[in-house]
């Protein structure tokens, strides 16, 4: 597009995505959760940079969201091991 690094660092503030996961309530899916990936601080100049988020500790990837989601009951084995 263009656009040269500097210019999206001092202007872009955060980046987030966005994913639903359906929620069993009682071994029934009974709604929609959103979970928030989201690029921001030090993260977002990392990835802007070329860097490996993964090893930034307070960035939480969509896996390590859906992973506490099962380990907390709220989504079932085979969609955690489906994504």
């Amino acid at each position: 597009m263009g656009l040269k690094i500097t210019d999206l660092q001092q202007s872009l503030i955060a980046v987030a995505a966005l994913q639903l996961l359906p929620i069993q309530v009682h071994q029934t899916i009974s709604r929609r959760a959103a979970i928030l990936e989201l690029l921001d601080g030090k993260t977002l100049e990392g990835v802007l940079q070329g860097q490996d988020v993964r090893n930034i500790s307070t960035f939480q990837p969509f896996e390590n969201l859906r992973r506490k989601a099962y380990m907390y009951g709220f989504i079932s084995k085979e969609l955690f091991l489906s994504t």
